[in-house]
């Protein structure tokens, strides 16, 4: 894979403010479809993107960056020999070897709720945006939640509406 294409994607989505991990296989033993410094993103969602030798290795790491979304790096080593009579992680998979991948959170955004858009709201609902933070902004006042109003509030930074909510309250005036 070129490494040019592979930062580009992992630049482009860092800025859309995504949960995402870096997989990267860091070591192996005897028979493996994965070679050291192979490389995957993995969004919580999207598509993934590189290779890490395909099969189920490929889709157990998928599977646990997405179901247990480690907030720290952690090292985690498979048996490719399909025994499972080892300590390492287990697979089906028949290859005979064994192959280490380094799991890193690589943006991880944190909720903030903001209780109230007033004036005060607005102001830090843009500086916590800046900041990586996925805003909500929870406010009971119909006439916050018309388009005018997130218009007049994004303006500023229209990329950045995406990772902003505005909700209505649950209790009561």
């Amino acid at each position: 894979m070129d490494n040019t294409i592979y930062y580009s994607k992992l630049q482009s989505l860092l800025q859309h403010n995504q949960a995402l991990w870096q997989a990267t296989i860091v070591a192996t033993d005897g028979s493996s479809p994965a070679r050291a410094g192979m490389k995957m993103i993995i969004p919580l969602s999207d598509a993934v993107f590189g290779n890490l030798g395909g099969g189920e290795l490929e889709h157990k790491i998928i599977a646990y960056a997405r179901d247990t979304a480690p907030a720290l790096p952690q090292t985690i080593s498979f048996d490719l020999s399909g025994s499972g009579t080892t300590e390492l992680s287990p697979t089906s998979m028949i290859c005979g070897g064994a192959a280490t991948v380094f799991i890193e959170p690589l943006h991880l955004p944190q909720n903030l709720y903001i209780i109230g858009a007033g004036h005060c709201g607005k102001a830090l609902g843009k500086l916590a945006k800046s900041s990586g933070f996925y805003v909500h902004l929870v406010d009971n006042r119909p006439e916050i939640h018309s388009r005018r109003f997130l218009r007049i509030w994004t303006q500023s930074q229209p990329q950045r509406l995406s990772g902003c909510l505005l909700r209505g309250s649950v209790w009561p005036q």
